[in-house]
């Protein structure tokens, strides 16, 4: 978990429900009595997100329950991690001059997490929050709206086969970076068969609708495409940061084989939580060599 995430010492539930009295119908107690939730639950799982938003970011947020429900802790880290890396390599200014920081969320679902997060947590920044589903848009417009920040947050129709349309970029409009959490499977079939071949059940239950858990070709394909589009002359020029969560590590190893010889300098991140990890790969045209020393989270790229 970065360093600077506050979860890395885990939430006192009973203590949160008092601040937000909605969670408090799904507090149980462990043997030793301690507080507790049955991350089994749908609804206890949204509650739980809710309340975080709230209590520790100020931020209200509605999504359904059949949508994929964003641990903030997990979603954090992520924000964490691209303030870090804007702050890399970035133009020389004076100390009276307040760095803009533009980015792009590629599949910001119903909750707008990652927009929210990010410009909340920095005054200065505007997100661009991309979606192909057209509940996904409805749901994160409304709650870009309800937290006062359509001024800085812009939920927009994506591309249904392009990730990184030039129109839907806007015309002569340059960003810092772009975050996403891709679709993981190829298919439903794919889907049950991993699910069905866990060692262990999960701990939490999984939620998410089809456009936000499947894609053509899995998450793999999506991050190939996505380095294939960041690689063309108008796109590259324009993004200076791309990112992208990655949930298996044989995948790390087929997208870093992609950016081999692009002409791109590529840095691979763990993001551990408990026994969960995920990495995201981040790419960029403008070189960038002072990040390693600077990096909290451990580098396992190059």
């Amino acid at each position: 978990m970065h360093e600077r995430n506050p979860y890395k010492t885990p939430p006192d539930f009973e203590l949160l429900a008092v601040k937000h009295p909605p969670l408090q119908p799904y507090i149980r107690k462990t043997k030793y009595g301690k507080g507790t939730l049955d991350f089994k639950n749908r609804k206890a799982l949204r509650e739980l997100t809710y309340a975080l938003l709230w209590v520790d970011f100020q931020l209200r947020v509605e999504f359904p329950l059949d949508s994929l429900c964003p641990p903030v802790p997990n979603r954090l880290d992520y924000v964490l991690l691209i303030e870090d890396l804007v702050k890399k390599g970035a133009p020389a200014r004076t100390t009276e001059q307040i760095p803009t920081i533009r980015g792009i969320d590629i599949g910001t679902g119903a909750s707008c997490i990652y927009p929210l997060l990010a410009c909340q947590r920095n005054v200065t920044w505007s997100m661009l929050a991309l979606d192909i589903d057209e509940r996904n848009i409805t749901y994160a417009t409304s709650n870009v709206e309800r937290n006062k920040l359509q001024e800085r947050i812009l939920v927009k129709m994506n591309h249904p086969t392009k990730i990184l349309s030039t129109k839907v970029l806007g015309k002569g409009v340059s960003y810092d970076f772009c975050m996403c959490n891709p679709p993981f499977y190829a298919s439903e079939e794919q889907m049950k068969m991993l699910s069905e071949g866990k060692e262990r059940p999960p701990f939490a239950i999984c939620t998410g609708s089809s456009t936000e858990m499947i894609t053509p070709g899995g998450e793999t394909a999506f991050i190939l495409r996505l380095v294939k589009e960041s690689s063309k002359p108008r796109t590259r020029e324009r993004i200076r940061w791309f990112t992208s969560l990655i949930g298996r590590r044989e995948d790390v190893t087929v997208v870093t084989a992609e950016l081999e010889g692009n002409g791109s300098e590529y840095h691979v991140f763990t993001l551990q939580q408990a026994k969960t990890v995920r990495w995201v790969i981040a790419w960029t045209f403008t070189v960038c060599h002072e990040l390693e020393s600077a990096n909290p989270m451990g580098l396992d790229g190059q």
